[in-house]
């Protein structure tokens, strides 16, 4: 086996235990266990958790929506547990997609 990048201590294939230990509204702190660091995002903007879809929507998508109109480009990154929902709020409904 061999490092997917000189430094970050893990295996191809190897499973790693990372978790966000906090935010605020202009960064994320992420816990890696094996390795014991943490490391810190600096963001544009984090939406809690318990924001619906029409609230993400309200507060960044139509923003990045206008700034992608205007030939900017733009990244709308949804983290979350598997099942959650981050392709229901980003694409909506399957039916939708197929015209």
């Amino acid at each position: 086996p061999f490092s997917t990048t000189g430094d970050c201590g893990h295996v191809d294939g190897e499973a790693v235990s990372k978790k966000v230990e906090s935010w605020d509204e202009a960064s994320v702190i992420v816990q890696d266990d094996d390795l014991g660091q943490k490391t810190t995002f600096e963001v544009t903007r984090v939406l809690p958790p318990e924001f619906g879809q029409e609230q993400t929507f309200d507060a960044a998508g139509s923003d990045l929506l206008e700034a992608f109109k205007q030939d900017t480009n733009v990244l709308f990154f949804a983290y979350g547990q598997t099942g959650s929902g981050k392709t229901h709020t980003m694409l909506g409904e399957v039916e939708s997609l197929a015209s």
